[in-house]
């Protein structure tokens, strides 16, 4: 079990402090479970309060939350749908912040954790930007959310990851994953899962390069974009791990058993199932970089296969990616 937070108690008498656990191992998709543990101080000269500092809710999150709530207010008056999006990213985000600060067991939240938005900060947010273009309000949420993927707290990268998705799908507009030379440097923590990412990028590039002769006629463009990204992507994880010095990198096998893959509705599953790849990388990566590129990269691959979803007729922000269990 990772590290405790404390919570301080100074009600005259009593010198109860209540410890919220933080961060307990599990899964990285499932939702993690906070257990609230109650200790007594002693002192010898009597009982005394305890003093070390309650726990905060993470800025990060917070920054998120709140500018999707602003987002909704904005949006409220010329798109509603819209609107609901980023006041459901909100709620996310809210629950994310609870959730990582922590809870006591009769599953109340201490006073530190709560964090609220001021009505009147919301309010003149929301009038400045009343008649913004609604895609530039989701472009803008986007490029923060982005920008802050590396500060995001290890066990909240699924739910970001959901939100950068969605947003990257709205606006067609994905950030680019890598920089210009596609660079990736490894770290030794993350090796393993980056030669299970190229690994399973060269069974994809298979996949979808049997179904180019099945393809629809409406897709086969589409079809070729999405194969160029992907090599992008498998090029440059085998760069990174050879620039590791990483032994045993992956080669491209000969064949792969792919299912399903004469099925007019296989390329958008395989892209769904990429989706979903990536944003299980993020939630096990070590290190921040990694963890922030499994995002961008999935959000890239979705916004790729958006006519691929929609021939199959799968509203994109409606695809199984987006959903939390």
């Amino acid at each position: 079990m990772g590290s405790t937070m404390v919570v301080n108690v100074s009600t005259l008498g009593k010198a109860m402090c209540v410890s919220l656990a933080r961060r307990v191992n599990s899964t990285a998709v499932n939702r993690r479970t906070f257990l609230a543990f109650t200790a007594v101080a002693f002192a010898t000269a009597g009982l005394s309060a305890c003093s070390r500092p309650a726990p905060e809710p993470n800025q990060t999150l917070v920054s998120l939350a709140e500018q999707a709530r602003t987002d909704a207010a904005a949006l409220a008056p010329v798109r509603s749908d819209l609107a609901a999006i980023r006041e459901r990213h909100a709620t996310m985000l809210y629950t994310e912040v609870a959730r990582d600060c922590g809870h006591f067991e009769n599953g109340s939240v201490p006073d530190s954790c709560v964090s609220t938005t001021s009505p009147s900060a919301t309010t003149t947010s929301a009038t400045a930007a009343a008649h913004a273009e609604p895609n530039a309000v989701l472009k803008a949420a986007l490029d923060q959310v982005n920008s802050l993927l590396a500060d995001i707290p290890a066990d909240s990268a699924v739910v970001v990851a959901r939100i950068h998705t969605e947003l990257a799908i709205l606006t067609m507009a994905a950030p680019p994953a890598f920089d210009q030379n596609n660079n990736i440097t490894p770290t030794a923590a993350d090796s393993d899962q980056v030669k299970k990412a190229l690994e399973w990028e060269y069974a994809t590039i298979y996949g979808l390069e049997v179904h180019e002769a099945f393809v629809a006629n409406e897709l086969a463009s589409t079809l070729n974009d999405a194969l160029d990204e992907h090599r992008r992507i498998a090029t440059a994880l085998r760069m990174g791990l050879e620039s590791a010095n990483v032994s045993d990198i992956p080669v491209a096998e000969a064949g792969y058993t792919i299912n399903d893959v004469k099925n007019s509705g296989f390329f958008a599953d395989s892209a769904s199932q990429s989706v979903l790849a990536w944003h299980d990388y993020a939630s096990h990566a070590s290190d921040a970089s990694w963890r922030a590129l499994c995002i961008r990269i999935a959000s890239t691959i979705a916004v790729t296969a958006v006519p691929a979803l929609e021939f199959a007729g799968i509203e994109p922000w409606r695809a199984d990616f987006l959903q939390l269990n």
